[in-house]
């Protein structure tokens, strides 16, 4: 299955705006995805991680919320030679401390872009609401990979529901809903990272404007 996702690259950095089509299950989608990461690619501090600030700290509480929901969840790195790699998130959750936001992902969809977490840590994340177009990116260093224990098993097992829910209401089949599901428990990894800053991605006249940054 494969859902269109818009991205505006904030305007002070790059000035570009893109449109793809995210990775449909089983692929990476290497250059399908990489304006997402343009800016943390010529982060020298990329690799290094962040102070343990939780992103509750300074993110507003809404949009908490919101990343935890039944949204799209795309997420993006890049390797050494900052060619992107993206895969789709299958249930986001946001602690606070050293933990931050723990994204699950597929790992056999997600092969190459785990690989450049492990070896570069550079990573961007969109959620995006399904029928509004509502959207959110997260910015991030030092993030790295890691098996989901019981609470990450619980949050895919709702994310499901809800984001099966909210398309439901969009008209699609149960039949192509289950498809889009079809991973098996132990396949599920966890890309783990504390975000450092957060931009609005919804069209309109404020995409890409920062709405928070770690203090």
């Amino acid at each position: 299955m494969s859902i269109e996702c818009s991205l505006v690259e904030d305007a002070g950095h790059s000035g570009i705006a893109a449109r793809r089509r995210e990775t449909p299950a089983g692929g990476d989608g290497r250059r399908a995805l990489g304006y997402a990461v343009a800016e943390a690619s010529h982060d020298p501090t990329a690799g290094t991680p962040m102070p343990p600030i939780p992103v509750s700290a300074w993110l507003d509480p809404d949009w908490v919320r919101f990343i935890e929901g039944g949204v799209s969840i795309t997420v993006a790195s890049r390797d050494a030679a900052n060619v992107p790699t993206l895969t789709k998130g299958y249930g986001c959750r946001a602690l606070d401390g050293e933990h931050g936001v723990r994204i699950l992902v597929v790992g056999s969809h997600s092969v190459e872009l785990l690989r450049d977490i492990e070896t570069g840590g550079a990573v961007a994340a969109v959620y995006s609401e399904v029928g509004t177009h509502r959207a959110l990116q997260l910015k991030g260093s030092g993030a790295r990979v890691e098996i989901p224990d019981a609470a990450d098993r619980e949050c895919a097992r709702h994310y499901r529901e809800s984001f099966s829910r909210n398309l439901a209401a969009l008209g699609f089949a149960p039949g192509l809903l289950a498809g889009y599901f079809d991973y098996a428990d132990d396949d599920l990894r966890v890309v783990a990272f504390v975000p450092s800053e957060a931009f609005l991605q919804t069209p309109g006249p404020r995409a890409g404007s920062k709405i928070g940054s770690a203090p």
